[in-house]
């Protein structure tokens, strides 16, 4: 097994650039890029002739045009934590086309004084896993042969010696053609397709909790099997949607139909029932086996085509010994707390979540990662009363918040450009009309909220009102508006409950993009 790692590599060390420094360092692309590859690309532009990007957990991606095409430039914001390792062994590899050719360039750009790597690979004209199901939800056709197209998917992935590690709504994307394309490979693991040996040093991320097994987030098991859980999950819920359409009503945000607190507790979840209901007896063994191996701490070692085509008992047990009860740590906290309070009336809010390391997959959360463990270790924390109760308090991801590295990248480099610039022009207008002081004078009429003008993301009606339309990359068509009081929101939806989120303060409200016909 391959154990090679940033020091070995070569991969500077110290905080890494944000998204911000990255957007204003390729402003100079002949001081910033060294890579000769690097320095035939022409950046497209967005917003107010900044470079078009799009944020990740882990990288910033800017949109370009190459000798190749047009072509994807990922830099990352934090360390890639096996550094080339994975990616050059990619890079060599004959990929299927469902696993977007990555090439490796060290030493590609320079941010402050030192240089650093980053990946480039062919831009997908696409839409996320979430997106492309919300504008088709209502077309069964699409959904099902997609569906069929996922698992053949996931048998070349299989084939060719690939586990993804982090199949979720982000990663997958869907052409124009209903192609399905996989990216971001930071926590892939290479193995030996005939004999099953890691090729690559086991990845440190656990994966997003929505898609992954409870027992896989606790103890951060990995084998070649590592994808066959996620690509059940997504497999079931798309077969799920051809028939029952209004199970997208579960989707908030982060997820496609299940959420965590259903894998940590299959039992009570509404959604899972009503899978393992379904008249598709595929979709209903489907969700059964999700909620068995949830429950028991059972995990598949076969891979997805196998699955759907083996009987329940294939299914092996992995991380304890036979015959030996299984019960998640969130479920034994739960359970003593219900001991200890049993006429408590429980809600999902006061539910103790699993405490691990924070940087494995807080990136899907709204809180900082925070430092890493002592010692590299990437195994569980202790986790003391005080510290479940941190975890509990800051650790739970709210629904429909918006993806960290989007939010930051709003708050740091749109919001500040665009509100000087509205400031600016409200001031010159107000100014040439004569007006000024009276104007800034409070009106009796309930004044809109302050709108956040990223992208194309806002039209006017016959009557004034500004409506969301579909938006940019940058926002993700789920901020409309900044408010300074949730309840103006309403004037947004006029009259209806528009959903909302609090971040650092800040109110924003949120409205999920309008399907395209």
């Amino acid at each position: 097994m391959s154990t090679v790692g940033p020091a070995a590599t070569g991969i500077p060390s110290g905080p890494w650039p944000t998204a911000t420094d990255y957007v204003a360092a390729v402003q100079d692309p002949v001081a910033t890029f060294h890579h000769p590859d690097l320095r035939l690309l022409r950046l497209r532009e967005g917003l107010m002739g900044l470079p078009a990007v799009a944020t990740g957990q882990n990288a910033i991606v800017f949109d370009a045009d190459g000798p190749q095409g047009r072509t994807a430039l990922r830099c990352f914001t934090s360390v890639p934590i096996r550094g080339d390792d994975a990616y050059r062994q990619l890079e060599a590899m004959d990929l299927p086309d469902v696993l977007v050719p990555v090439q490796w360039k060290a030493d590609a750009l320079e941010v402050h004084g030192t240089r650093w790597p980053a990946v480039t690979m062919p831009w997908i004209d696409g839409d996320t896993l979430t997106r492309w199901v919300g504008d088709n939800v209502h077309r069964p056709a699409r959904i099902s042969a997609l569906a069929e197209g996922w698992v053949e998917a996931c048998r070349l992935m299989m084939a060719c010696g690939v586990a993804h590690g982090d199949l979720q709504h982000g990663n997958v994307l869907v052409t124009r053609e209903g192609e399905l394309r996989l990216i971001d490979f930071d926590g892939v693991l290479l193995f030996d397709p005939a004999s099953g040996a890691h090729l690559t040093a086991p990845p440190t991320e656990v994966g997003h909790p929505n898609y992954q097994h409870p027992q896989r987030i606790e103890d951060g098991h990995v084998s070649r099997f590592v994808d066959t859980f996620a690509a059940l999950l997504i497999h079931t819920s798309l077969r799920a949607l051809v028939t029952d359409p209004g199970l997208w009503a579960f989707h908030r945000g982060e997820n496609l139909v299940l959420e965590q607190r259903d894998l940590f507790e299959p039992e009570s979840s509404d959604a899972l029932t009503r899978m393992r209901a379904s008249d598709d007896a595929v979709v209903a063994r489907g969700a059964d086996l999700l909620a068995r191996w949830c429950r028991t701490g059972v995990r598949a070692n076969l891979a997805l085509a196998d699955v759907l085509g083996a009987a329940t008992t294939s299914a092996t047990v992995v991380g304890r010994s036979s015959g030996e009860a299984y019960r998640s740590r969130a479920a034994l906290r739960e359970a003593e707390a219900r001991a200890a309070s049993p006429a408590a009336d429980w809600t999902d809010a006061q539910r103790p979540e699993v405490l691990d390391d924070p940087t494995r997959h807080a990136q899907y959360r709204g809180v900082d990662a925070g430092p890493a463990p002592v010692g590299g270790t990437s195994g569980p924390v202790a986790a003391g009363p005080a510290a479940t109760a941190d975890a509990v308090e800051s650790g739970v991801r709210t629904p429909g918040m918006v993806d960290q590295g989007r939010e930051r990248f709003l708050r740091t480099v749109v919001i500040p450009i665009v509100v000087g610039v509205m400031a600016g022009t409200l001031l010159l207008v107000l100014a040439s009309a004569g007006g000024l002081v009276s104007r800034l004078l409070p009106s009796s009429e309930e004044p809109l909220p302050v709108l956040l003008e990223v992208g194309s993301c806002f039209v006017l009606d016959v009557s004034g009102r500004v409506l969301p339309e579909r938006c940019s990359a940058i926002n993700d068509g789920s901020v409309v508006a900044e408010v300074v009081e949730a309840e103006a929101c309403e004037l947004l939806g006029q009259g209806e409950r528009v959903p909302f989120v609090v971040v650092e303060g800040r109110t924003y409200c949120l409205k999920d993009r309008e399907p395209v016909s």
